[in-house]
Order: structure tokens, then C-alpha cells, then sequence
């Protein structure tokens, strides 16, 4: 839960996203975490919608391997 919570700080500080992250761990994140990235993808949206708020795909990529944990 820390690690969200780090995640949440640091959007509500607007800091540049320092995760680099490779497409080739992105796609297998996604399969392999299917749920967990559907998820994501709808968070993603809500707060493109309600916050205003862009995530890349190394802060989709991180927040998904945070959710796998929790499902």
C-alpha cells in the first residue's frame, strides 16, 4: 500500500514520471496481468475524465503490478 500511496503523491506533486519502462515489459505485464491491466485502463480513464489527469504507460505499468497484488 505504501507504493500507491508514493504513486498518488507523486501525481498530486505533478513530478515527471521516472519509470522507464520497455514496451516488451509492458505487452507481457498486460498478458499476463490481464485483469489487473483492465482495471488500470479504467482507472486511467477516470481520471482522464474527472482529474485531468494523463498516465503513461510506465505509471499504468506500475500501477498494474500494484493492483495484481492486491486481486
Amino acid at each position: 500500500m505504501n507504493d500507491l500511496k508514493y504513486f498518488i503523491n507523486r501525481l498530486n506533486n505533478h513530478e515527471p514520471d521516472s519509470l522507464p519502462v520497455s514496451k516488451g515489459m509492458i505487452g507481457e505485464i498486460e498478458a499476463s496481468y490481464s485483469k489487473a491491466w483492465r482495471i488500470v485502463q479504467r482507472i486511467k480513464e477516470l481520471m482522464q475524465e474527472k482529474l485531468e489527469i494523463k498516465l503513461s504507460l510506465s505509471e499504468q505499468t506500475y500501477l498494474t503490478i500494484h493492483i495484481q497484488r492486491l486481486i
